[in-house]
């Protein structure tokens, strides 16, 4: 699939640009979710900061829940991410069901990258926004790639329909 970084994806910006190839490997779409508030250090719940690849979240949370005999319900979670990249999103779950038990969590899929007690638990909206690193390939000259990154600075992409903006 081809893409014009901002021409195609951004209705302001128009005018051809070099076509550019839309990441094939998980690896060339990393995504990383921003919190809304940071995290207290205490509570009754766990925050748990995941990077996974082909799962999407609700299949890292059931594996999770599994992990340590939850159910999935009680686990929270601020966004969904794509099983079709490499994110790194925040997961809780009660702190008093992973004591002792953190080195059990992870696989081939996903693994624990931090975590962190917080006195609520995440529900959707908990988040600030999303930092993406998309990795294109095709035959762009460094300056025209600079001017689009600088223009999509301002306005960020469209996120079809969901009411949030990613920034770069």
């Amino acid at each position: 699939m081809t893409w014009d970084p901002v021409g195609d994806a951004h209705p302001r910006y128009s005018g051809p640009g070099p076509a550019l190839a839309w990441p094939s490997a998980p690896e060339d779409f990393q995504v990383e979710e921003i919190p809304l508030y940071p995290a207290s250090g205490e509570g009754e719940h766990l925050f748990l900061f995941i990077e996974k690849r082909d799962l999407n979240s609700r299949e890292l949370m059931d594996r999770v829940a599994r992990t340590f005999g939850l159910n999935a319900r009680e686990l929270g979670h601020a966004g969904l991410k794509d099983r079709n990249a490499v994110p790194r999103q925040w997961i809780s779950l009660p702190a008093k069901a992973v004591e002792g038990k953190l080195d059990e969590l992870g696989d081939d899929n996903y693994r624990l990258l931090d975590s962190i007690r917080h006195g609520n638990k995440l529900k959707p909206g908990h988040l600030s926004g999303n930092r993406f690193d998309v990795f294109l390939s095709g035959d762009a000259e460094a300056g025209f790639m600079e001017a689009r990154r600088a223009a999509l600075r301002g306005v960020g992409l469209p996120s079809d329909g969901v009411p949030q903006r990613r920034r770069m």
